[in-house]
Order: C-alpha cells, then sequence, then structure tokens
C-alpha cells in the first residue's frame, strides 16, 4: 500500500511529489506490466484484423501443440498426417530433400509446390507457408 505522498511547492508554483523510494518502485513496476499488457493487447488486436481480414480454417489442435514445440507449419502438418518427407515426396513429385528442407524451416517453400503439397496432405493450401 502507497504511503501518503509529500507534496512540495515550488516558487514557480510547481507541485514536486516526495514518496518512498520503495512506492517509486512499486509505481514503475506497475507501469512495466502495463506497458507489457498494451503491447500484448496491440499484438492480439494486429492478428484478430488479420484473421478477419484473411480467413483461414484453423488448424486442429494437434498441429497448433507441434507448433507450439518448435515444428514449421509444413511439418507440423505432416506430423499431423502422419506423413514423412519421404512418403509427401512420393505423393506429390515435389524433392524429398526439399521437403525436409522446407519442414525444417531452412528453406522456403516454392509457390508452385504448395498446391500438390496441401492436395497430398488433404488441407487448405493456406496452411502450406509459401
Amino acid at each position: 500500500m502507497l504511503e501518503e505522498p509529500q507534496i512540495i511547492k515550488t516558487p514557480a508554483g510547481d507541485e514536486l511529489v516526495v514518496l518512498p523510494r520503495s512506492d517509486y518502485d512499486a509505481l514503475i513496476h506497475a507501469l512495466a506490466e502495463a506497458e507489457e499488457d498494451l503491447a500484448d493487447i496491440a499484438t492480439a488486436e494486429k492478428a484478430h484484423a488479420e484473421m478477419i481480414a484473411n480467413p483461414v480454417p484453423h488448424l486442429p489442435a494437434e498441429v497448433s501443440s507441434y507448433l507450439l514445440k518448435g515444428y514449421r507449419r509444413l511439418g507440423a502438418v505432416m506430423m499431423w498426417r502422419g506423413l514423412d518427407a519421404r512418403q509427401l515426396a512420393e505423393r506429390t513429385g515435389v524433392d524429398q530433400t526439399e521437403l525436409q528442407l522446407v519442414a525444417g524451416g531452412k528453406k522456403t517453400i516454392r509457390a508452385a509446390d504448395v498446391p500438390p503439397i496441401a492436395r497430398a496432405l488433404d488441407v487448405p493450401e493456406a496452411w502450406i507457408e509459401p
């Protein structure tokens, strides 16, 4: 609980507030938390606006779980579908090494490869990162 501050008036008429250091530190900490909360809100609002502008079917919880574990989106969808890069390469004609690099986040997928991969995984193209 904050103590009652001391107010001092300068000859120019400005009011200065004197408060214990612990109260000052608590106010600074509360300000930092509020700024962090505002940044989180702004991020969430931006993501929400993008979702409204570009609706994409929701990812299944299992795919989201893989993403939270650090998998790239293609790798997460492949895991969810139970396919490895060799199997997906056989179904799409896309090079297996290329698929491994994309799934591992070491390379960006070519736009031309998105449609056959999405078809092979039976997911919307938006789920496959271009």
